[in-house]
């Protein structure tokens, strides 16, 4: 693994054995164990992992945002059909920046 995105020592470190990241891992119950209700998409192929989580993401109840410009795949007329006319209707679709942002004034809100 290349030493930038090493995992920090704690984290939560996950090998997946499906598309999903959540299909036959612990993640699901991880995420449920820590009444977490929205998780945040970033990653590679679009098409597959990260369209395969989405879809499990929202069956078992969770918020989905994706980001957009964090996800790649080999075939880009699939991936900007996925990312511009799919994942919207199952969830926010915002750039990295446009989340930080968002994060930023609802931290403001809350006082942080």
């Amino acid at each position: 693994m290349h030493a930038t995105i090493k995992p920090a020592p704690g984290e939560l470190i996950i090998a997946k054995n499906h598309d999903s990241a959540l299909m036959g891992t612990f993640f699901e119950a991880t995420l449920r164990g820590t009444d977490t209700d929205w998780v945040f998409m970033a990653g590679s192929e679009t098409s597959g992992a990260i369209l395969s989580t989405i879809c499990h993401a929202r069956d078992i109840g969770l918020q989905v945002t994706v980001l957009s410009d964090l996800l790649m795949d080999q075939d880009e007329e699939v991936h900007w059909l996925l990312v511009e006319g799919v994942f919207g209707k199952m969830g926010d679709v915002v750039t990295a920046k446009g989340w930080v942002d968002q994060l930023n004034a609802e931290a403001q809100n809350w006082g942080i």
